[in-house]
């Protein structure tokens, strides 16, 4: 599917300028959004938006800065996500490994040979 946005109703001057100056930033913004899954940048999606883009830098070791003030009114083709859902959704794909039972057990009878040895 096509990336497709919509920053004709950005209201703040140098949010726009910032848009207009290169494709690239309006490309950028609208992947920023699909990543986030919440298509508009609103009054009411602006806390939404810190949120997850905070919950994602500090689970990806990102640096990922934004001021979405600047772009009210932005909007792309992204899909929207509820909250618990994309939360789980990017908590599964960057948790660590499980431990096998096997291994667990295996751990479990080393450190018991090591206390028999040290009681000895």
């Amino acid at each position: 599917m096509t990336l497709n946005t919509d920053w004709r109703a950005v209201t703040d001057t140098y949010g726009r300028k910032h848009l207009e100056a290169s494709g690239e930033n309006d490309f950028n913004l609208g992947m920023l959004l699909c990543i986030l899954e919440v298509p508009v940048i609103h009054s009411e999606t602006v806390g939404e938006l810190y949120f997850r883009l905070n919950l994602l830098n500090h689970l990806t070791r990102g640096k990922t800065q934004a001021k979405f003030e600047r772009f009210m009114g932005y909007k792309c083709n992204a899909g929207f996500t509820p909250r618990a859902k994309w939360v789980g959704r990017l908590f599964r794909a960057h948790a660590p490994k499980s431990l096998a039972s096997k291994k667990v057990w295996q751990y479990y009878h080393e450190v018991e040979k090591e206390a028999r040895k040290n009681e000895n």
